[in-house]
């Protein structure tokens, strides 16, 4: 009878501990999404915020800054450009 009796307290304590690590698991889990979610909310203000000044810019700045993301997309993000080759019209 002892040996039921303790392990049955002991399949009952397992269970508890079980239940509270997967509430402090889940509580980190809402902790992280609510942060990916302030992180996701303040980088769709940036955009919006960057969107209206490029909508204020000049047509040719505009145009320079839409080539300059072409050709970081063309060139997957990594420009390959040197600092001898470097020739820029404002700079001169």
């Amino acid at each position: 009878m002892t040996k039921r009796l303790f392990f049955l307290l002991g399949v009952i304590a397992g269970l508890l501990f079980a239940v509270i690590g997967y509430r402090k698991r889940m509580e980190r889990l809402r902790v992280l999404e609510a942060q990916e979610a302030a992180k996701t909310a303040r980088y769709a203000e940036y955009n919006r915020e960057w969107q209206a000044e490029l909508a204020t810019m000049p047509f040719e700045k505009r145009m320079d800054w839409e080539l300059f993301q072409t050709s970081l997309k063309l060139s997957n993000y990594q420009p390959d450009w040197s600092d001898e080759d470097y020739d820029d019209e404002e700079s001169h």
